[in-house]
């Protein structure tokens, strides 16, 4: 079935999946619960700042890539429950996580591109149409790989009083769409709107 995310709908399919998210979402244990690990996330990072600098004491060029790599790994730790490793040093342009930040790029560039413009692709399969889906495909992929194996953990949890927002929607929603939706959502505008 057709699950719209908070991102790419309005009017009552935005209302009725915002409500589905909201409560998880907002409650004071879950924010909590991610205040540490963020602050660990950014701490790594900002060592690792210190040791891009060139010896003028400048970043390197490619430096707003290494930020998205920041967002991804703070959004991949509440999204996905897990650390991605997407600030490893020795991180090559062909690992998952520079590959979830490439598509998330190309995904928000160019979709108001489709949604704007003359939509032949609806039509017919341009180009841009084709990429684009292989990138949210690629997404959808990376999203349910990571939450399938979060159902696995939940069903050995023993208890349900210290649940991660990811373990809360699965509980509170127990169509796993709902949490990939919710995670795609916050993976693509997250990357994007934090850095």
């Amino acid at each position: 079935g057709r699950l719209p995310g908070v991102a790419g709908v309005h009017g009552e399919p935005w209302r009725e999946f915002r409500t589905k998210v909201q409560k998880p979402c907002l409650q004071l244990h879950t924010v909590k619960k991610y205040i540490k690990p963020i602050e660990d996330v950014t701490e790594y990072f900002i060592q690792r700042m210190q040791e891009m600098k060139d010896e003028n004491g400048d970043m390197p060029t490619d430096f707003d890539n290494e930020i998205h790599k920041w967002s991804l790994e703070c959004i991949g730790r509440v999204a996905l429950d897990v650390r991605l490793g997407c600030l490893d040093p020795k991180l090559t342009g062909d690992s998952e996580p520079q590959k979830i930040i490439n598509a998330a790029k190309y995904a928000l560039r160019n979709v108001a591109i489709l949604e704007l413009k003359m939509p032949f692709w609806r039509y017919i399969p341009t180009p841009l149409w084709s990429r684009y889906v292989n990138n949210m495909d690629y997404f959808i992929e990376i999203c349910m790989k990571y939450i399938d194996s979060a159902v696995e953990k939940l069903k050995t949890k023993d208890s349900s009083s210290d649940l991660s927002l990811l373990e809360r929607i699965l509980v509170s929603e127990p169509d796993p769409k709902t949490a990939y939706v919710l995670a795609l959502d916050l993976i693509l505008v997250g990357i994007d709107t934090i850095s």
